[in-house]
């Protein structure tokens, strides 16, 4: 997928979370499966695009690249170029990524639920990404 592309995927999964955040509340939230499973997906969409541009950016700006999906938001705060409290909060939502993945028959729900709160965060990274676009590889594909 192209950076164009992913970026797309993710802009349009945060404006589906921001809808989510108002369409469904609580309690009909824990009991609508669709509901849950449209939330789930555009979590999942979210954050892994993020993880996909956070690691790409490790590699084009020639970062440590430590390997897992925290640490590329680690790294790039900690390199100072992303600000240290939203590489805390990217971290946090690469683990989130990871609970979405393998652990979705035991997710407590209340607890996706509440993380639409947050999803703000995720916008703020989005936002950071086009003020840190470098042009020329905009649409470079990572893959080849």
């Amino acid at each position: 997928m192209v950076r164009s592309e992913r970026r797309l995927a993710l802009r349009s999964a945060i404006e589906d979370l921001r809808r989510y955040r108002a369409t469904f509340a609580l309690p009909h939230f824990l009991v609508d499966r669709d509901a849950q499973r449209l939330v789930l997906h555009a979590l999942y969409v979210a954050t892994q695009a993020s993880i996909d541009e956070a690691q790409q950016r490790v590699s084009e700006w020639g970062l440590e690249n430590r390997g897992t999906y925290r640490d590329a938001f680690i790294v790039l705060a900690q390199s100072g170029r992303l600000p240290l409290e939203l590489g805390g909060q990217m971290a946090l939502w690469a683990s989130m990524r990871n609970v979405l993945a393998h652990f979705y028959p035991v997710l407590d729900l209340r607890r996706v639920h509440a993380a639409l709160d947050d999803i703000e965060q995720i916008a703020t990274f989005e936002a950071w990404l086009r003020a840190t676009d470098d042009g020329p590889s905009e649409d470079r594909d990572p893959s080849g």
